[in-house]
């Protein structure tokens, strides 16, 4: 079975917040939302591992940033042997609260649905997961 995953990651996702609350000032709520993302929310920057073809940018105006990344994976083999990392551009500390957000469909292909395993995790051995839960993944 080929399991064709697209990851749309666009401007604002997957986003990383560390923030307690969002405060209520003039500027908009979005442009207050965007000063606590801590990663870099450019779907060029990720880096993907484990998969082959190579994933593929293209554009997608059906998410934020109007850029996405197209993974081929075979939807078998450990959890652990495909991911994708996303650079953080600001420290995260202890007691911060975080939101992760991100876009995740399945290209149309031989599969209705699929589970996306997700977690947070420590970027240095021992890999220690922060949190972590499986999506379902539909077209």
């Amino acid at each position: 079975m080929n399991l064709r995953i697209a990851l749309a990651l666009g401007a604002a996702v997957p986003a990383l917040f560390a923030a307690p609350g969002i405060a209520q000032d003039s500027k908009s709520s979005d442009d207050a939302l965007a000063e606590k993302v801590v990663n870099n929310t450019n779907p060029a920057s990720f880096q993907i591992y484990g998969v082959t073809p190579a994933p593929k940018l293209i554009g997608d105006k059906a998410v934020q940033g109007g850029k996405a990344l197209h993974i081929a994976v075979t939807g078998v083999g450990d959890p652990w042997a495909a991911g994708a990392n996303v650079p953080l551009l600001k420290p995260v500390k202890a007691g911060d609260r975080l939101v992760v957000a991100f876009y995740a469909k399945l290209a149309k292909g031989d599969i209705a649905a699929a589970k996306l395993p997700a977690q947070l995790q420590i970027a240095a051995a021992p890999y220690t997961a922060l949190f972590g839960k499986p999506f379902d993944l539909t077209t």
